[in-house]
């Protein structure tokens, strides 16, 4: 999705560097000098020949890309507030969402006055987290659950 928006080269840079491998660790703490288990991840470059050797159709067309979710918020931030055809509305919150003929009636108030509005939309994307108020309000079932 990133390449097809003109933004992967971007998303690399600010991400951790391509030579450094994705090993997860899971721990029971940071004291502990051993790791109870670890999931050996290669890194950007290792996935890269990875995918260039098995070109068969199996793999996917980019490797992973691990960024500080601080970072790319920012940066989502910053490329929303540049783009005039996007109404970037900070402070905001959505309190409902239902469908309407085709369209989407997204009912939102602010933080800050208590204000409310109403958006009439063609669409909308649920990326507000496991307890969604998009995906509640349109009765979407959580695939798997809470952890």
């Amino acid at each position: 999705m990133f390449r097809r928006l003109g933004l992967a080269d971007e998303s690399r840079a600010r991400g951790v560097r391509s030579h450094y491998p994705f090993t997860v660790f899971i721990s029971p703490g940071l004291g502990n000098e051993e790791a109870l288990t670890k999931w050996p991840l290669p890194s950007v470059n290792e996935y890269r020949e990875q995918i260039r050797a098995r070109n068969d159709g199996s793999q996917p067309r980019e490797a992973w890309q691990r960024i500080s979710l601080i970072t790319f918020e920012a940066w989502m931030k910053e490329l929303c507030v540049k783009n005039e055809m996007i109404d970037a509305r900070f402070g905001w919150k959505v309190e409902s969402v239902e469908e309407r003929g085709g369209r989407v009636k997204t009912v939102a108030s602010c933080s800050k006055t208590g204000a409310t509005t109403e958006i009439l939309s063609d669409y909308i994307v649920g990326c507000d987290g496991a307890s969604s108020k998009v995906r509640r309000s349109l009765g979407i079932e959580m695939d798997g659950g809470p952890l």
